[in-house]
């Protein structure tokens, strides 16, 4: 028999303003790109509902703001989470160098917690790349995370990259129980 530790789980979305967090939730939410998308102010919350071994997960993704002025609001409540995007643009270079502060500030706020861990770099599409894949990888590599390059205007591999990290959310929340005689 499967135990269940839960069904629901909290998943942030974070980085930089401008790298693309909001569309790449759009695109998996119901494929719609939009290139005029509105940043986001403060937090916004998205539903999610998927189902493994016939059982119904709830996935709660929070689109949080790059602007500085609002991370204080989202970063106090990173311990109520189970899982982490971290996204940063293949066309800007500093948005990869503040994916240290980013990590930093989760160490931070979640102490010894053992949370899944994305890194996601967004907007593969451009032509004007600032970052090589060699590079990218290489970080995460340092900072032992997973690695995935999207495109949000494509639709490249966003369904794929945040459904792995919801399967491994359920993975790891899932133990193995004998049956009792």
């Amino acid at each position: 028999m499967i135990k269940i530790n839960k069904t629901k789980f909290n998943i942030f979305i974070l980085g930089d303003s401008q790298v693309g967090k909001t569309s790449i939730i759009r695109v998996y939410q119901n494929n719609n790109f939009n290139p005029d998308e509105m940043p986001t102010i403060g937090i916004e919350n998205h539903m999610f509902n998927l189902e493994f071994e016939n059982i119904q997960y709830k996935f709660k993704l929070f689109d949080t703001s790059g602007r500085e002025k609002f991370r204080n609001t989202f970063l106090s409540k990173l311990r109520l989470g189970d899982g982490i995007i971290l996204v940063f643009s293949m066309d800007n270079k500093e948005s990869l160098k503040h994916i240290d502060y980013w990590v930093h500030s989760i160490d931070e706020a979640v102490k010894s917690k053992k949370m899944k861990i994305i890194l996601i770099g967004n907007k593969i599409d451009i032509g004007k790349r600032e970052i090589t894949n060699e590079e990218a990888v290489n970080f995460a590599k340092e900072k032992n995370l997973t690695y995935c390059e999207v495109s949000a205007k494509t639709g490249f591999l966003i369904h794929e990259t945040i459904n792995k990290l919801f399967r491994e959310l359920y993975e790891s929340n899932k133990e193995e129980k004998k049956e009792e005689k």
